[in-house]
């Protein structure tokens, strides 16, 4: 009876240890070469506005979505032409939102960790090109 107890005690314990999360890899796009847009500036436009209300969460995060998107755009989207003319990167959507799991009750409740929440992130950017009057191009 002691060896099954001990057993038992070494189970749980071992079902108790803690997670390793992965380590972040960081910006993956820096080892790419920049786009390059024959375009004299890029503008960033944040037409999205995040919420601090539940479920959404992306205001907790420690970058949020639209802060993010802007610095992908300043290191990938590289002007190299003359004059006037712009690209504009609108930011439309950015949203992360929590949503509750249902988990197994039970003695399985106890001896496994299964995640409580998970979090859906939607992110829409439009890319536009203008000319030096204000001309639409492309997008």
């Amino acid at each position: 009876m002691r060896n099954i107890s001990l057993v038992c005690l070494t189970f749980l314990l071992a079902s108790c240890s803690s997670v390793q999360m992965p380590e972040p890899v960081g910006l993956a796009y820096l080892s790419n070469k920049p786009i390059r847009i024959d375009v004299g500036r890029v503008e960033v436009v944040k037409q999205y506005q995040p919420s601090s209300r539940p479920p959404h969460v992306e205001n907790e995060l420690p970058v949020p979505p639209t802060a993010m998107i802007q610095q992908w755009a300043q290191d990938r989207l590289l002007p190299v032409g003359k004059g006037g003319s712009r690209a504009v990167v609108t930011i439309e959507d950015a949203s992360v939102v929590e949503k509750s799991l249902k988990g197994p009750g039970g003695l399985k409740k106890v001896l496994k960790s299964n995640p409580s929440e998970e979090y859906e992130a939607k992110m829409s950017v439009k890319i536009e090109i203008f000319d030096e009057f204000g001309n639409a191009k492309g997008f």
